[in-house]
C-alpha cells in the first residue's frame, strides 16, 4: 500500500526547563531509524487506553511543526489527554489506531477509513505503547505537520526529588512534507540535579540533550535545537516529548526501565 506523510504517537512526558542548557547535533548515528521514506495513505480506527483525568501541567510547549509557527495551531485538553484540537478540528486519540509499525509505533496503514482524521487527509503515526501518555505526528489537509505530546502529567508532589531513572524511547521524525524515520535514543533524569541528559535518534544523526527540568517537565533550547517533555503516569514512570532540529519536526515517548 502507498505511504504519504503524516504521523501520530503515544507516549507522554512532563517536566519543563529552561536556563543555559543546549542540545546539539552529530553526524554519528547511536540508533537504528528506518530509511527516509513516504507514510501511508490514511486510514484505521480502533481503541486505545482510556485515558484519566490529568492534574493540568506546568505551561510548556507541546508540539512542533516544521510548516505552521502558530502558537494557537494545536489545543490540548488536559482534562482527557487523549483530545487534542489541531488547525480547530478536535481528534480523539482514544479512537485513533492503525497497525503496527516501527519501535511500538502504529500508523495508518490498513483497516478501515479513520473519521476523525477525515479533515486531515488521514496520515498519522502514533506511539500507544505506555497507559499514561501519547506522542505522534499528523499531516493536515493544508500539508501541515504536527509533532505532539500530552498525556497524564505526573503529579508535582509524586516527582522524584533524588535519585536517577533511565528512559528508553523510540523516536520519528518528519522531514517537510516527503519523508520519516524512525530511531531509538536513552535519556537519564537526574531529579536531584534537576537535569535531563541522553540522546535520540533521527534520520541517521544523533541529537544529544542537556535539558533542565522544571516541575514535571524539561526543556532546552540551542541556536541549533530545541526539545520539550514531560513525565508521565506514578513517580514519572514514562516519559515523551518532541524535538526540532531545523526543518525537521520529531516526538519520543518511552518508560521506566
Amino acid at each position: 500500500m502507498k505511504k504519504y506523510l503524516a504521523l501520530i504517537c503515544v507516549a507522554a512526558l512532563s517536566a519543563c526547563g529552561g536556563g543555559s542548557s543546549s542540545p546539539s547535533t552529530q553526524s554519528t548515528p547511536t540508533q537504528n531509524p528506518n530509511s527516509a521514506q513516504s507514510l501511508p495513505a490514511a486510514t484505521v480506527a480502533s481503541e486505545l487506553p482510556v485515558s484519566a483525568k490529568s492534574e493540568k501541567p506546568e505551561s510548556g510547549k507541546q508540539f512542533f511543526s516544521g510548516t505552521n509557527s502558530s502558537d494557537s495551531a494545536v489545543a490540548f485538553n488536559h482534562a482527557d489527554w487523549n483530545k487534542i484540537t489541531i488547525e480547530g478540528v478536535e481528534v480523539d486519540l482514544a479512537a485513533v489506531q492503525g497497525e503496527s509499525f516501527k519501535n511500538g509505533w502504529r500508523d495508518s496503514v490498513g483497516g478501515s477509513e479513520n473519521k476523525r482524521l477525515a479533515n486531515f487527509g488521514g496520515n498519522y503515526v502514533l506511539h500507544h505503547s505506555t497507559p499514561d501518555a501519547v506522542a505522534g505526528i499528523v499531516k493536515t489537509e493544508s500539508q501541515n505537520n504536527y509533532a505532539f505530546f500530552n498525556g497524564n502529567f505526573t503529579r508535582e508532589a509524586e516527582m522524584p526529588k533524588i535519585g536517577q531513572a533511565v528512559y528508553d524511547v523510540s523516536t520519528v521524525s518528519v522531514r517537510g512534507t516527503l519523508a520519516q524515520g524512525y530511531g531509538t535514543g536513552r535519556l537519564t533524569a537526574d531529579f536531584e540535579s534537576k537535569k535531563v541528559s541522553g540522546s535520540l535518534g533521527y534520520f541517521n544523526k544523533t541529537l544529544t540533550v542537556d535539558a533542565d527540568i522544571n516541575g514535571n517537565r524539561f526543556s532546552s533550547v540551542s541556536p541549533t535545537a530545541e526539545i520539550h517533555g514531560g513525565f508521565f503516569g506514578s513517580a514519572a514512570a514514562e516519559t515523551a516529548g518532541v524535538y526540532q532540529v531545523g526543518k525537521i519536526v520529531g516526538t519520543f515517548a518511552g518508560q521506566k526501565q
